[in-house]
């Protein structure tokens, strides 16, 4: 699975590189994940994007959980962010 892993990590810095040479800085996030999860199709790829991720509390599961910005191939997530810099809270 780590060799999988690790073609799929290629291909998803491949991807944002393309999107993001062809766009430059400045859009919105929402624009960039899109163009990404195209990308990330084209080469095969199963993207499923912002999904719900609910949080487990007192046996109860609540949707006003989290969201995940892009499952690719049920392996690896992927947060987006679209910054000027990166500052601590984004390594979380």
């Amino acid at each position: 699975m780590t060799a999988n892993i690790e073609a799929i990590a290629k291909d998803i810095v491949d991807a944002a590189y393309n999107v993001h040479k062809e766009f430059g800085p400045g859009l919105l996030e929402s624009a960039y994940q899109r163009c990404h999860a195209y990308e990330l199709r084209k080469r095969g790829h199963i993207v499923f994007a912002e999904l719900k991720l609910p949080i487990l509390y007192d046996g109860q599961e609540f949707d006003e959980g989290y969201r995940i910005d892009e499952l690719i191939d049920d392996l690896v997530i992927v947060e987006n962010k679209s910054v000027d810099d990166i500052h601590p809270i984004h390594m979380a």
